[in-house]
């Protein structure tokens, strides 16, 4: 009787250590997608118009002379993605040349979108319409204005390469005047077949 109980107990540590693995497993499948994510489509249908100013409160005030670009990036306290994304623009700030900036912009109560980025030394812009007015669908979102608040590329971002990618497509004009993905020719192909 008791290797009955012995077996059994033995069975039940090798349930629990397989639960246990499981669980570290489906979390690391998690952390592997957010990194190995493909560009988003959301940045298709979504964000604001490519060539249209961009609606935010008090923008004006940070495009200075001689400044080219602003990354305008979307987030919020509550979005883990953004938390996590947190270190990559602030190693993306330090070298940015003198004529980018990078601005933090949210929907969010301005002192609790400061508590959020203390330390990061970027400047902060909120209005209670910046996601909902520029059509955002979600946190966190870059868009990358000229200094005319021009949008010249937008799309959400999941990784630190999808911001470069925007960054990249921003400084190259000739490219910029598309989103992310561009499915319109796709989907006139398809009618079309």
């Amino acid at each position: 009787m008791t290797g009955l109980w012995a077996v059994t107990v033995l069975l039940a540590v090798v349930v629990v250590v397989d639960s246990v693995a499981i669980m570290a497993l489906a979390r690391q499948v998690g952390v592997l997608h957010l990194r190995l994510t493909p560009l988003p489509g959301t940045a298709v249908r979504y964000g604001p118009t490519i060539g249209e100013p961009i609606v935010l409160d008090r923008l004006a005030e940070l495009i200075t002379p001689g400044t080219e670009r602003v990354m305008l990036a979307f987030v919020a306290p509550h979005c883990g993605t953004c938390t996590a994304l947190l270190p990559a623009f602030r190693a993306l700030a330090g070298h940015l040349p003198d004529t980018e900036r990078l601005v933090f912009a949210g929907d969010v109560d301005e002192a609790d979108l400061l508590a959020y980025l203390s330390g990061y030394g970027v400047p902060v812009r909120t209005d209670p319409n910046a996601l909902r007015g520029n059509n955002i669908p979600g946190t966190p979102f870059v868009a990358i204005v000229d200094s005319g608040r021009k949008v010249l590329t937008a799309g959400v971002v999941h990784n630190l390469e999808q911001i470069e990618f925007l960054l990249d497509q921003g400084r190259h004009e000739h490219r910029a005047q598309r989103r992310l993905i561009d499915i319109e020719p796709i989907e006139k192909a398809k009618a079309g077949a």
